[in-house]
């Protein structure tokens, strides 16, 4: 009884959690302007569904029941695996400049990383 409880207690902070980072994301663009932070709301909102789905078939009588709350659950892991690597890809060209370094003839096309 009192695992389910804990249980209970941290999908509500994974929801919190998940509906502030969402926050930040629309935040994140408007002091930025950088635009795929838009990537990270429905990201975390795909987050915010599954904690909810979570937190309603957990317990002794749970709200949801079925095979549509797995094929739900599933789905809205599969949208927030999904956009969270494509959001992540996106964030490390903010900080990763790729430049073609001159030479003297030898590797003309050596390419460098640089941090920013």
């Amino acid at each position: 009884m009192i695992w389910s409880q804990a249980l209970l207690v941290c999908y509500f902070l994974a929801l919190v959690a998940a509906a502030l980072k969402t926050v930040r994301f629309v935040l994140d663009v408007k002091r930025s302007g950088q635009s795929f932070y838009w990537i990270g709301v429905p990201a975390n909102l795909a987050l915010v569904t599954i904690t909810i789905l979570l937190a309603g078939s957990a317990g002794d009588n749970p709200a949801f029941r079925g095979d549509w709350l797995r094929i739900a659950i599933r789905l809205a892991f599969i949208a927030w695996a999904t956009l969270a690597l494509l959001f992540e890809v996106l964030y490390l060209r903010t900080f990763v400049r790729v430049e073609r370094t001159p030479s003297n003839g030898e590797n003309e096309n050596e390419i460098t990383g640089n941090l920013v």
